[in-house]
């Protein structure tokens, strides 16, 4: 039987936390469904934290029967740190503060189901080394490979959103087939009209042949996605009555956090646990929906509505972050996005989008403040490096007016090529800036280690023997070198680098060196881990170096992954070629050191800065341009309440949108929005968001708008020597060969249009087209331009090179692959 809940105590808190009436009746709330729209900066997470402390605290509710849910291990974490503090004293244990994955996977635990892993770009390796086993036939000549596994495994992401298996989606071509249903899109829009039906229904029969092979080769290793959790756990639920009526009573009061992130195969769990009680609390905010390519479904509001009929509405509105011109000009911005529910509809929900109130400033007013807060500003610039150059001085001048610190700015932007002029400005002014989710393969440290060992698995991997050859312990001269490699022939059964090293002083050290390290890592039987620290220790690495920290915890974590197997470096090699092709990077652990803080808007969703900037607020840049995927989810499949009216290049602008809005929303002082001027004759406004903005009279009070500050350049200054491991940079910047020749192949002069270093390297330096086009070339192609140095993460690491890190080439490791 259930236990009734007690009669609320009036509220008792140690928080400094005055709640306003909204969040009173969001916190006092006790049984029912209800949903809370919290707008950006308007206090959800500690709504959240006060509900479940006076849940347990007054109104007698045991904790064993609480389950909070939400999307990111961080906020889990930082939720349960504060119901802690909030319940200091009092007995917790039972409780269930998790992420929605992770109380999917303990159930599938708890009932034997369990599977091993694999993350999105695992997964994505796991087919393309068996793509052969998919059998394609019309696929395999649509795309490039690594192209159609991106947007197959972005269908069968959506299909396990929407609760769609290999068996649902062969009746949907079945009835294709019997013409009882309009064919879906399995092709680029561009291409459709050129696809016969007997084409386009082979297409729909390999996507059913390959759903079929995919889910029948993970269920035959047990393994699976994390999109498969959340479907196997749905399972469990919907077949095991026993199990769910003991979920029911571990969670008859169920509280979500982020919910605007949720997809269907979620709610449709959540709908599963709140029973017919339906004590379900869901706080969310459907203007930051920007996950919608993880499968969060914008119509989550939508949903909740549909499955919980008679919920309660709070609205949180009063923004404890920003000023009224930061919140004015962000709500110019979202409401141009259709409204979260259906009017005709939502009778029973009253919402209508307003504008946050800024709770600063309301406060302010009543303590007569004497100044006002600084308007949004944009900045219309005619030239890529103004924006930079701009940015760099605003920084300097703020921080010197204000007296505050350099980690109380944040730079945002769309994309990560978005941040390199920005990072190289940033260093040649000495200011202290680190980047969130650098990728650790960017480093120098990180590539001279992948090249040693990639030398000890082969000594016939030329790319990897010649920048280890380079490394200044071996002093190799570069001209010798040289000279020795342009006497072999250019046949392919050339010996290569290793026949020339002998013969070059210092040469026969690197193979020795090699071939030692080769021996203790044989000698000691080490697996990737264990041959990494030997070759660290060999070879002279800084063991302390944040960038080698990271490739060792990661390959750590490699080793312990459901797909790996020998754990040899043979192995580690061949995923880390798949991984890149992935698009895969291994991200830099961020410190919270005093430096100016570079990310993502994605990555900034739930910080706060003072003082924001955001570049390239311009099309295509930010808003990012729609990419069509391969392959249509069909709207047949979908549930009716979580189909969206839009086509998918609106619902891509939406989001765009969103995440606009989400980087506006993290200022509190101060917002500056960079964009390039439009080239239009009649409207040179930047095309984009900041066009609506610049154009809305409304905005006159909110918003102003000024030109870039010219770019200067000093002429005499000095250019900082960097300090790397590798020389292969400066090798690459001698003189060319004195005996090239003149004439020039079809094949040479497309090998020299798609990247110049590859044309040097295979003509110049007889090196094959495995060396590493993405790091050796990054000074030829700045040779005219200032070298300097960046103090990463606030000047705490070794000072390199920032040409190397910023101003490479987005290509593979490989030239084969750029």
């Amino acid at each position: 039987m259930l236990r009734p809940v007690a009669t609320p105590k009036p509220m008792r808190s140690t928080f400094v936390f005055e709640p306003d009436e909204c969040q009173r009746r969001a916190i006092e709330h006790v049984r029912g469904p209800m949903l809370v729209i919290a707008g950006a900066g308007t206090g959800k997470t500690t709504v959240l934290t006060r509900r479940i402390a006076r849940l347990i605290r007054e109104c007698g509710v045991s904790p064993k029967e609480i389950l909070a849910v939400t999307y990111s291990e961080n906020s889990a974490r930082e939720m349960r740190e504060r119901v802690q503090a909030e319940l200091r004293g009092t007995e917790t244990s039972g409780l269930q503060i998790t992420t929605f994955h992770a109380y999917c996977n303990n159930l599938l635990i708890r009932r034997g189901k369990q599977f091993g892993v694999l993350d999105e770009k695992d997964l994505w390796i796991y087919l393309r080394k068996r793509i052969r086993e998919l059998h394609l036939n019309y696929f395999v000549r649509a795309a490039k490979v690594s192209q159609f596994l991106n947007d197959l495994l972005d269908f069968m992401r959506r299909c396990q959103d929407e609760l769609v298996g290999p068996e649902k989606y062969a009746e949907y071509v079945a009835r294709l087939e019997r013409n009882e249903l309009p064919v879906q899109r399995v092709t680029r829009s561009k291409d459709a009209v050129s696809l016969s039906d007997e084409e386009v229904l082979g297409r729909c029969r390999e996507i059913a042949q390959v759903f079929t092979t995919v889910e029948r080769m993970l269920a035959e290793d047990n393994l699976g996605s994390f999109g498969h959790m959340i479907a196997h756990a749905h399972t469990l639920l919907e077949r095991d009555n026993e199990l769910l009526a003991r979920e029911r009573e571990r969670a008859r009061f169920i509280l979500v956090d982020e919910f605007q992130d949720a997809n269907f195969a979620q709610v449709k769990i959540l709908q599963k646990l709140a029973g017919s009680e339906r004590n379900i609390f869901a706080v969310g905010d459907p203007d930051q929906a920007i996950y919608r390519f993880r499968g969060a479904s914008s119509a989550a509001f939508g949903l909740f509505r549909h499955h919980f009929s008679g919920a309660k509405l709070v609205v949180l509105d009063k923004n404890r972050r920003s000023t009224t011109p930061i919140l004015r000009t962000a709500f110019a911005v979202i409401s141009k996005n259709p409204t979260t529910f259906h009017a005709e509809k939502e009778t029973s929900f009253p919402y209508q989008r307003a504008p946050l109130v800024s709770k600063r400033d309301e406060d302010g007013v009543r303590e007569v403040r004497s100044s006002r807060p600084d308007p949004v500003e944009t900045v219309i610039l005619t030239a890529k490096e103004n924006e930079c150059f701009d940015l760099g001085k605003v920084i300097q001048e703020k921080r010197r007016r204000l007296r505050c610190e350099w980690k109380d700015f944040a730079i945002l932007y769309r994309a990560h090529p978005h941040r390199d002029q920005v990072a190289i400005e940033l260093a040649e002014r000495q200011i202290p800036f680190s980047i969130e989710n650098m990728d650790v393969m960017d480093m120098p440290e990180a590539r001279d280690l992948f090249a040693c060992l990639g030398a000890v698995v082969s000594p016939d991997d030329g790319a990897s023997l010649f920048r280890v050859a380079a490394f200044p312990q071996f002093d190799i001269d570069p001209e010798k070198l040289r000279a020795g490699m342009r006497k072999l022939s250019r046949d392919s059964e050339s010996p290569g680098l290793a026949a020339v090293l002998p013969q070059i002083a210092g040469g026969a050290a690197v193979l020795e060196e090699l071939q030692q390290v080769r021996d203790e890592i044989v000698r000691k039987e080490a697996k990737s881990r264990g041959a990494l620290e030997i070759i660290i220790q060999r070879f002279g690495f800084d063991r302390s170096s944040r960038p080698l920290a990271a490739v060792l915890e990661f390959v750590s974590n490699w080793e312990k992954k459901a797909i790996t197997t020998t754990k040899e470096i043979a192995e580690l090699l061949e995923y880390m070629d798949y991984f890149r092709e992935a698009g895969g990077a291994i991200a830099m652990p961020s410190h919270e050191d005093n430096a100016v803080r570079l990310m993502t808007a994605h990555s900034a969703k739930g910080l706060e800065f003072p003082h924001v900037f955001i570049l390239r607020a311009s099309s295509p840049s930010f808003p990012g341009s729609f990419h069509e995927t391969l392959v249509e989810f069909p709207r047949e499949l979908r549930d009716p309440d979580s189909i969206a009216q839009d086509d998918g290049k609106e619902l891509h602008l939406q989001e765009e949108r969103r995440l606009f809005y989400v980087a506006m929303t993290r200022a509190r002082d101060s917002l500056t929005i960079y964009a390039r001027r439009g080239t239009g004759k009649k409207d040179s406004t930047p095309p984009g968001f900041l066009r609506d903005l610049l154009k809305d009279s409304q905005l006159t009070r909110w918003l102003r708008s000024r030109s870039a500050h010219a770019f200067q350049t000093d002429l005499f200054g000095e250019a900082v020597v960097p300090i790397e491991a590798s020389r292969t940079s400066q090798w690459l910047l001698l003189a060319p060969a004195q005996n090239l020749s003149a004439r020039l192949s079809a094949s040479a002069a497309a090998s020299y249009d798609i990247c110049p270093l590859q044309f040097k390297l295979e003509r110049e330096w007889r090196i094959p087209r495995e060396v590493p086009a993405a790091d050796l070339g990054d000074r030829i192609q700045k040779k005219h331009s200032s070298n300097c140095s960046v103090p990463i993460s606030g000047g705490r690491e070794s000072r390199i090179a920032i040409s190397t890190i910023f101003m490479k080439p987005r290509v593979s490791t490989s030239y084969a692959s750029s």
